[in-house]
């Protein structure tokens, strides 16, 4: 009895580790083609697929070769090899030290000579892949540290793990970012460890991701000059679409702390518990409406500080493939220039004749709700701008054209802001006039343009007094621009502001 019990343990060994692995590399080899078609069909008429694998009995090895066709057969062929262990306990793994738990049908990797882009290694990226009995789809990629001067980027690599269920119906996985730098024209930015988590499905009634991300602290440096630093901040996204309906996603992120210093400033300004939400419906090549809610705890800079800040702000009808073909041409137009005076005729030309396409679905942008705290009082403003792009004939003059657009609004400022604005403003204008002057003099003279500058705008009724609060509202229609009911002509305001007019 004992002797038939031993001889039926060691027949399930043979049959798990032998025979069965055996069978499914026959299994595999069959399969290996369709493999490819469904390759073929995902992406498109831009590559050729071909590809061969070498069936072995507990293991096989494959190879892939994509390569672009039509307008980038320059980038080279992309060319994958990748190794099949036989599940569902791979004796291939067991040999090479890794223990395959649970059990698999296949387990892939890619292979040490795995070939990537245009000839490089893809930067060393290793990957995992278990297609399990269930039908899922379980992916693993690491990196190794990476860094390129040619890109601008380095980072101490990443490690992901993706499950992706049966029939594509959904997945969820998380990606560990190590450190990473980044360095461009406009700047750096360094970026701490980071971690992204998402949960998608997918069904015949649509599609949705949602995720989280913990951000790591970071710094930079602006190009211009100044650098800023943030501390770890966190956020949520989503994004969804259906069929026969408009894409949709947001974004929700929340900033623990930032600092941004700028040149010629002593004292670095701060944020400080900002928080963003941004909602969006698109169409392919149309952004048909995005809104966005953003608020601030405070804000403090070497001039001041705002209290709590929030802000909602809705843009639509604007259309991303006119834009497109639009900074296509003016590039185009300015590699083709001969002087910065032809250049400059020759793109009020061509914003003419692109206007009528940029503005096809009435471009809208409206500031529905702007509120701020100011030592001196609170802040509010709103309005909304718009062209209408129901008549492309109108833009093909100017005054038809600037009917065309249209704005309203209104703002009420703390009388110390308002103040604080003009000395600013009119600073320079003292500074350029009254030459080498001791700066206690500069300042008296600026307050005295400024008090001048006020009554005159009172005066007029450009500004209405409320208490310790000035009410400004204005309106652009049909070319024209009214403040607190008064028309300001062309330097108007410019006029009262300077007592030039």
């Amino acid at each position: 009895m004992r002797r038939w019990l031993w001889g039926g343990a060691v027949a399930g060994l043979l049959l798990v580790f032998g025979a069965l692995p055996i069978g499914v590399g026959f299994s595999l080899e069959q399969g290996f083609p369709s493999l490819l078609d469904r390759v073929r069909d995902q992406l498109g008429p831009g590559y050729v697929v071909r590809g061969q694998l070498d069936r072995g009995l507990l293991s096989s090895i494959s190879e892939t070769v994509l390569e672009p066709v039509g307008d980038g057969a320059g980038e080279g062929p992309i060319v994958l090899q990748h190794q099949w262990a036989h599940g569902p306990f791979p004796l291939s793994e067991l040999l090479a030290g890794r223990m395959p738990i649970p059990p698999v049908l296949v387990l892939i990797r890619n292979a040490p000579s795995m070939a990537g882009l245009a000839g490089t290694d893809l930067w060393g990226l290793d990957t995992e892949l278990r297609l399990n009995f269930d039908g899922s789809l379980a992916i693993e990629l690491a990196a190794p540290a990476f860094e390129s001067d040619a890109l601008g980027f380095a980072s101490e690599g990443w490690l992901a793990d993706v499950l992706v269920q049966g029939g594509v119906r959904g997945a969820r996985g998380s990606a560990d970012l190590g450190p990473m730098r980044m360095q461009g024209a406009r700047g750096r930015v360094e970026i701490e460890a980071s971690t992204l988590r998402f949960h998608a499905i997918h069904s015949p009634a649509g599609s949705q991701i949602d995720g989280t991300f913990d951000l790591g602290g970071g710094q930079g440096e602006w190009s211009a000059g100044g650098d800023y630093r943030f501390d770890p901040s966190t956020g949520t996204f989503r994004a969804r679409r259906a069929p026969n309906e408009l894409d949709a996603s947001f974004l929700d992120l929340a900033l623990a702390q930032a600092e941004i210093a700028v040149p010629g400033s002593s004292v670095p300004g701060i944020i400080r518990g900002a928080h963003m939400r941004l909602d969006v419906k698109s169409e392919p090549g149309m952004l048909v409406r995005a809104d966005a809610v953003i608020s601030l705890d405070a804000l403090e800079w070497e001039r001041g500080q705002l209290g709590a800040v929030l802000a909602r702000i809705t843009l639509s009808g604007v259309d991303f493939s006119a834009a497109a073909d639009f900074r296509r041409a003016l590039a185009e137009l300015e590699a083709a220039a001969e002087s910065e005076a032809i250049a400059a005729e020759a793109q009020a030309d061509l914003i003419v004749e692109w206007l009528p396409a940029l503005a096809s679905a009435s471009p809208e942008f409206r500031l529905d709700r702007l509120e701020w705290e100011w030592a001196g009082g609170k802040g509010e403003a709103a309005g909304w701008i718009r062209i209408d792009g129901s008549n492309p004939a109108a833009f093909a003059q100017e005054t038809t054209a600037m009917e065309a657009l249209e704005a309203r609004g209104s703002l009420t400022l703390p009388v110390s802001l308002v103040h604080q604005g003009l000395d600013a403003f009119l600073a320079g204008t003292v500074e350029a006039q009254a030459g080498p002057l001791p700066s206690d003099e500069i300042a008296a003279m600026t307050e005295f343009l400024r008090e001048m500058a006020v009554m005159r705008l009172l005066e007029t009724g450009v500004l209405l007094a409320e208490g310790d609060h000035y009410i400004v509202e204005f309106r652009f229609e049909q070319g024209v621009t009214i403040v607190n009911g008064k028309l300001i002509g062309p330097g108007g305001l410019m006029a009262l502001l300077t007592g030039a007019g």
